[in-house]
Formats: structure tokens, sequence, C-alpha cells
């Protein structure tokens, strides 16, 4: 059995999830065999299309490399740790940015673009893909963010506001619904727009402002 586990900052968490006692880890390899199972050190994001296209049978990620892989219904999750104060949030500079959209497609900061597709869904949007300082981009160069925050300073520092909680993050163990059938890997995204939550919590704060620009006129 091949086994993916995370390199960087989720390494450590691993033995969670994989009942320490079976488990070795060899400081500088980057793959080992344990007891007849392979053990292969990747980057998280790696992990998921990996596993999809048979080249591994198990793997161990964050939650986010998994809600950004577009063929995650192919794969299950066997079992998860939560990251606690660990989420993925959209976070802008304008707290009520998606009460007044500007008349132009949002310019959307992310190192994950697929998922901000699927957030902004039905919201004419730009994708700006970065990784790592999203932060700093907000608002000289984009819109809004979409990014992980843990304590929740680096966004207040860059003075942002969290305008769309995604939930929080979690190390999950992940395998194929169907290891042994044939899978269609082509990568098809769909999007149905009424299905965005942001799309309807900015429909719904537009609304909300059209009606208090109507009492304002009223009252005058």
């Amino acid at each position: 059995m091949k086994i993916g586990l995370p390199k960087g900052r989720l390494e450590g968490r691993t033995l969670d999830l994989l009942g320490g006692n079976n488990f070795v880890q060899e400081t500088r390899k980057l793959t080992w065999t344990v007891d007849g199972q392979t053990f292969i050190r990747m980057r998280p994001h790696q992990i998921p299309p990996a596993i999809c296209h048979g080249l591994l049978d198990e793997g161990i990620c964050g939650s986010d490399s998994l809600w950004e892989f577009p063929m995650r219904h192919l794969l299950r999750v066997m079992a998860s740790v939560p990251q606690p104060g660990v989420r993925m949030v959209v976070a802008a500079a304008d707290p009520e940015l998606l009460s007044h959209l500007p008349a132009r497609p949002l310019v959307i900061g992310t190192s994950y673009p697929n998922l901000a597709s699927e957030v902004f869904a039905g919201i004419p949007h730009i994708l700006v893909e970065q990784s790592g300082c999203i932060e700093g981009l907000c608002p000289i160069l984009v819109d809004a963010i979409v990014d992980i925050v843990e304590t929740g300073e680096t966004l207040r520092a860059n003075g942002l506001h969290v305008l769309h909680d995604m939930g929080e993050l979690s190390l999950v163990r992940i395998r194929k619904v169907h290891p042994d059938s044939f899978q269609d890997v082509t990568v098809v995204v769909r999007h149905d727009p009424s299905q965005s939550l942001l799309f309807q919590r900015s429909l719904r704060q537009q609304v909300k402002a059209m009606i208090q620009e109507i009492k304002r006129h009223d009252d005058e």
C-alpha cells in the first residue's frame, strides 16, 4: 500500500491519523516502507489528484487541499482530526463589499483558485493566484481574498474584515470512493450560481441596502 503524507506544517500531526505505533518517521527520506506500507512525502495539494489517478492508495492532507481539488467527489474521507481555530475565509477591507458590488468584476486574490471560483459563482470576478502574503494584496491590488486564517491577527493588522466563514479545517485521511473501478479523470468543474452562499448573501445585502435607501428617501 502506498500512502501519501503531507510535507510542511501538517507533517507533525499525521501520527494522529496513522496510529503512531505502525508509523516510523524518517527525518530526511521522502519515501520509506514500514510493515509493507510505503510512505511518500508530498506537497499536500498533490495528494488528492495522486489518489484519484491511482498513484497512491491513501493519503493524508488538509481539508483545504481536498476542497480545492475539482474531482473531490471521487474521494472519501476515512478519518479526520480537527485543526481548532484554523478556518478558510473570504475577507476584504470593505466590510460592506457584498452589499454594493462594483460595476466591474471583483478581483480576488487567493492560493485556492478552484475553491474561490466556487465561492464566487454567480458574481463576476477575476482571480489573482498568489502564494503567501495574500493579505498584503488587499485592497491595493485585489478587492477580497480567499485564504486560511488562524489567529486573525494578520487580517486585523491589514485592516481586513471576514465577509464569509467557510468553516474550520481538518487533517483528513482520504482514498478513492471506488478504488477498483475506472474513473473518467477529465476535470470538469460545474458551478450553479444559485447555490453559491456568497452569491445569495450578496443579493440579500444588496436588497437590504436598497430598502434602507428607499426608507431614507421616504423620511426626507
